[in-house]
C-alpha cells in the first residue's frame, strides 16, 4: 500500500504469479479486476448490477451506452495487448531496445 490508501477507497488483491503470466505483466490488469470483483470489500463498497471499468488513461469524449447484460460481458479488444511474447516482444522493439517484459 501506500499514503493514498487512507484517501482513496481502495483493495489490495494478490497479482497472479509468474506461472499464470507467463511474463505477460499485463495479465495482471483483469486478473486483479477479476480477483477485486469477488472479494467481501468491493460487495460493501460497490452495490450495482453493472461497473464501468476503464483505464486511466482513457477519455470518454461521449456517453456511453451500457450494451451488458445479465448473459454477456462487454470489453473492448486491445490487439497490441498480445499474450503471445514473440508478437508482444515485436510491437514493444518498436519503441524500447530492452527486455520486453521490463516495460509492463
Amino acid at each position: 500500500g501506500d499514503s493514498l490508501m487512507d484517501t482513496i477507497p481502495t483493495i489490495v488483491v494478490e497479482q497472479a504469479g509468474s506461472d499464470q503470466t507467463r511474463g505477460f505483466q499485463v495479465i495482471n490488469r483483469p486478473w486483479t479486476i477479476a480477483q477485486m470483483v469477488k472479494t467481501d470489500a468491493w460487495r460493501a463498497m460497490v452495490p450495482e448490477d453493472y461497473v464501468y471499468i476503464a483505464e486511466t488513461d482513457h477519455i470518454l469524449l461521449r456517453d456511453l451506452p451500457n450494451r451488458a447484460t445479465p448473459a454477456l460481458n462487454v470489453a473492448f479488444f486491445f490487439p497490441y495487448m498480445s499474450a503471445a511474447p514473440e508478437r508482444q516482444a515485436a510491437v514493444v522493439r518498436r519503441y524500447y531496445q530492452g527486455d520486453h517484459r521490463d516495460v509492463q
